[in-house]
């Protein structure tokens, strides 16, 4: 597992494992392929030691040239007159009320639910999209190239299509996963209640492969 991860981050790692044993990618490389996807993951979100280091440098370096320009273009300060103290405190009071006001509001960014699958948490952070919908899910696999596949040897009898995936380019399942049609695909994925999470970029802007099939009761639908 990667040094420093979060839980979420070892989470993620174990799902990475455990999906590549089940499909029989990666032998015996399967731990060292997880840690540099999540690891990558880590780097791209700013959460590894050397990305936060930068990007405090680069926050600073901000901060000190606009502090620069500002005191450049402001005008002499004058000395400003001691307002009451029963004005102070009544302003105060009112920034307190503001405050909590719009914490109140604040929507949140993220919550967790628990996978059908494997009754793990499933994380859904902001960029993170869940659907059930036929349409929006082909044309987002479609988009990227990926194709409508089954884990072969989960296949138990005629017409029961198994554990579903989505095989992108690069990432093929070769000897573990079998092309599928659209319909059975879908018969299956509505049988077994699921609905699937993706992104549609990642946090620096790129376009993302990222989907997971998880349990609808798990996820926030609209």
């Amino acid at each position: 597992m990667p040094r420093g991860a979060s839980p979420k981050r070892e989470r993620e790692y174990e799902e990475i494992v455990e999906k590549s044993k089940e499909e029989g990618r990666y032998k015996g490389r399967e731990k060292e392929v997880a840690a540099r996807i999540v690891n990558k993951q880590r780097r791209e979100a700013g959460e590894t030691r050397s990305a936060r280091g930068r990007s405090k440098k680069a926050s600073k370096t901000r901060t000190g040239s606009r502090k620069a320009a500002a005191k450049k273009a402001s005008p002499r300060k004058k000395t400003a007159t001691r307002k009451p103290s029963s004005t102070r405190n009544q302003g105060s009071r009112r920034a307190k009320q503001a405050s909590s006001a719009r914490t109140a509001r604040k929507p949140a960014t993220k919550s967790t639910g628990r996978s059908q699958r494997t009754g793990r948490k499933v994380s859904t952070s902001p960029l993170t999209h869940y659907t059930v919908d036929h349409d929006e899910i082909r044309t987002w696999a479609e988009d990227r190239g990926g194709k409508p596949s089954h884990v072969v040897r989960t296949k138990r009898a005629k017409g029961d299509a198994g554990i579903l995936r989505l095989d992108f380019p690069g990432y093929s399942g070769a000897g573990s996963l079998e092309p599928i049609s659209w319909d059975e695909w879908f018969e299956k994925f509505d049988q077994s209640k699921l609905a699937l999470a993706y992104q549609d970029h990642t946090a620096r802007g790129q376009k993302s492969n990222f989907n997971k099939l998880v349990g609808r009761e798990s996820v926030p639908l609209n």
